[in-house]
């Protein structure tokens, strides 16, 4: 990942006057980084999964719904998102607070 990429959002971040645009800033380059990547449809399920329960999936819940070990899955997510799942749905549940 470049280096001016992360300075771009960085900066953006220390413009941003709410948490809300904060937020959306990240959301924003998490999207571009999955876009980057191949496309790997049981992390975009998993992520859909993560999104659709607002965080509150148990990762264990998502192994057996995408029929995958822990680490297989845990490794093909972090890969993608650059995040585990764990840390994902940590994010999303946050995100959640912060928006009501």
């Amino acid at each position: 990942m470049p280096i001016s990429l992360i300075a771009e959002v960085e900066e953006k971040l220390r413009l941003a006057t709410t948490d809300r645009q904060r937020i959306n800033i990240v959301q924003q380059f998490l999207m571009t980084q999955l876009k980057d990547k191949e496309t790997d449809r049981l992390s975009v399920e998993a992520v859909r999964l993560i999104y659709h329960s607002k965080g509150a999936i148990r990762i264990e819940e998502l192994n057996k719904k995408l029929f995958i070990s822990q680490s297989s899955f845990e490794k093909r997510f972090r890969e993608i998102v650059r995040k585990t799942p764990k840390k994902f749905a940590s994010i999303l549940r946050f995100n959640t607070v912060l928006m009501s």
